[in-house]
């Protein structure tokens, strides 16, 4: 964002600068990203990633949009149809209003590469995995959209408006400012994010129907938008106008962000601003990292069922079987480790009981528990605690 105002917007002098310093910090801890940090996810990456590439992209920039394009693409397989969505639309507006298609080379090919790259991710998973399919268990269902209806639609739509108004209110502001200035390269970015929206209407899994924290991470695009569409449409027809209406739209489309409910989807129990104030110290990260490669390595713990957060910090050492879930069945386990405190504490809790883990132990500097029916006391640096805690 910041290299975005400088060298695009040429904000240069010493009081610009720091204004637009301050406006990309603003934008990072916008309301949609305060609400995605309750609940950290990968896909993150593909959203800081993809940033840096349109960025480079219309600064001419080719290598280092390759670059950024690359690492956005690795992060999952849906990161070129994002892609492909806004620079196919941007393309054809800019056809439409008189760019060549030869101009456009540039453009086009990462378009075509993206889509490419995401279509054969797919098709590559579908061939080679089992028969499970989260994109048929999450979205699509059994049969395909069994259980849809308007009304269905309507109130998980009338839930976005009243739930999810870090998207909605930006979203309508940003159509506002484009029909007012009649300039169509203001909301070409929700325009492209209309499918994936759609989707979510219709989704099979009622959580994701309820477009929950980083579910929303396309709208992240979408907000940041408006800045590069101006950029492209100053760069072929209005490079002397004023950057005071993108500056001041911009920032007000990041304050309309923040206005929110009580109802955000925090199931890590972040607590923020207070959360960014007290991180976990160095060593205490370390003492846990060490505990969960050790853990995975014990032989003492038998059948093992781990949280999704352990999982995520060491999946190489687990297979997706290990994996705690309340919907898949497991066999019996003989331990379960997780985090006290967790998103996946109660579940995991409730399976202990179930599989009759009564004994349960810590380890020393971290939230790390393990629920077993073994006397595991000869692992190194366990301690036995109460049922409690």
């Amino acid at each position: 964002m910041f290299w975005l105002l400088v060298s695009g917007y040429r904000m240069t002098r010493p009081a610009a600068c720091v204004a637009a310093a301050l406006l990309a910090l603003f934008f990072s801890f916008n309301g949609l990203a305060l609400a995605i940090a309750r609940f950290p996810h990968f896909a993150m990456f593909m959203v800081g990633t993809g940033m840096m590439f349109l960025v480079a992209l219309v600064l001419r920039r080719v290598g280092v949009a390759l670059f950024f394009f690359i690492l956005c693409l690795s992060t999952r397989e849906d990161a070129g149809l994002h892609l492909f969505a806004m620079l196919s639309l941007l393309s054809v507006l800019e056809r439409a209003r008189g760019t060549p298609w030869l101009e456009q080379k540039p453009t086009l090919a990462f378009a075509a590469a993206a889509l490419l790259y995401s279509v054969a991710a797919v098709a590559i998973q579908q061939a080679f995995s089992s028969d499970y399919s989260l994109l048929t268990s999450e979205y699509l269902g059994r049969p395909i959209f069994a259980g849809v209806s308007a009304s269905s639609m309507a109130a998980r739509l009338l839930g976005w408006v009243v739930y999810r108004r870090y998207v909605v209110l930006p979203a309508l502001c940003a159509v506002t400012w484009a029909i007012v200035r009649r300039n169509p390269y203001i909301i070409l970015g929700y325009a492209a994010f209309v499918p994936w929206g759609a989707l979510h209407l219709v989704a099979a899994r009622e959580m994701v129907g309820l477009l929950p924290s980083y579910y929303a991470f396309p709208y992240m695009f979408a907000a940041f938008w408006p800045l590069i569409g101006i950029l492209v449409q100053r760069q072929h027809r209005d490079q002397g106008r004023s950057i005071l209406e993108p500056t001041c739209g911009f920032a007000l489309l990041i304050a309309a962000s923040f206005p929110t409910t009580q109802y955000l989807h925090n199931p890590t129990h972040i607590d923020l601003p207070a959360g960014f104030l007290s991180p976990p110290s160095l060593s205490r990260q370390a003492a846990t990292d060490q505990a969960v490669e050790g853990l995975a390595a014990s032989k003492e713990l038998g059948r093992i069922l781990i949280d999704q957060s352990v999982f995520a910090l060491s999946p190489e050492l687990y297979r997706t079987e290990n994996v705690l879930s309340s919907e898949e069945p497991h066999e019996e386990p003989d331990s379960i480790v997780y985090f006290a405190g967790g998103f996946e504490n109660v579940l995991a809790r409730e399976k202990a009981a179930q599989a009759g883990l009564t004994h349960i132990y810590g380890v020393p500097r971290t939230q790390l528990r393990i629920a077993t029916n073994r006397p595991i006391e000869g692992i190194q640096g366990l301690v036995r605690l109460s049922l409690i805690e």
